[in-house]
C-alpha cells in the first residue's frame, strides 16, 4: 500500500478550506485529469454528512469513472473520502483543517491506496505519487485565486 502526506500553513481560515476542498462541483475547473463530476446522493450522518459523487477522471487514452463516498465533519474540521471501484483494492484521503491563532490555518492531506493489479501498480504508481502533490497544488492556487480577491480574506 502507497502513502502520501503533505502539511500546508495556508493564509486562509480553516473554514475557508473546508468549503474550498467541498465545493466538489467546481472540481473539473481546477483539478488535473478531473474532467466531471456529478453528486449522487447527499445524507446526514452521526459526525456531519455524507456526499457520494461520481468523477470522470482523464488522464491521455485512460478514462475511468469513480465512485466515492465523503464524510464531512459538521464541525469543518476534516473530509474523510473513500473509493471502492474497480481500479483499487483501497483508497482513502483524508483533508483535516487547523485553524490557527493568527487566522490562518494548517491543512492536511494524507491519502493511502492500493491498486488491485500489480501490473497497474507497477505502471501507474509512481504517477498517482505526483499527482497527490498536484492535486493540493491545485487546492492551494484555487484558494489564493478566490480568497485572495475575497473582502473576506484573511
Amino acid at each position: 500500500m502507497r502513502h502520501h502526506k503533505e502539511k500546508k500553513i495556508m493564509p486562509f481560515s480553516a473554514e475557508q478550506m473546508f468549503d474550498l476542498v467541498v465545493d466538489i462541483e467546481a472540481y473539473p475547473s481546477f483539478i488535473p485529469w478531473c474532467r466531471d463530476i456529478r453528486i449522487i446522493s447527499q445524507s446526514a450522518h452521526p459526525n456531519g454528512s455524507i456526499i457520494k459523487s461520481e468523477m470522470v477522471v482523464a488522464f491521455k487514452s485512460l478514462r475511468e469513472s469513480l465512485i466515492s463516498e465523503a464524510v464531512l465533519c459538521g464541525d469543518k474540521s476534516s473530509i474523510e473520502i473513500n473509493y471502492r471501484e474497480k481500479l483499487f483494492k483501497y483508497f482513502h484521503s483524508k483533508w483535516t483543517f487547523h485553524q490557527r491563532d493568527d487566522g490562518s490555518s494548517m491543512v492536511e492531506f494524507e491519502t493511502s491506496y492500493e491498486f488491485k493489479t500489480k501490473i497497474f501498480e507497477l505502471l501507474a504508481g509512481a504517477f498517482f505519487w505526483r499527482a497527490a502533490q498536484m492535486i493540493v497544488a491545485a487546492f492551494e492556487e484555487r484558494a489564493h485565486k478566490i480568497y485572495s480577491q475575497s473582502p473576506n480574506s484573511q
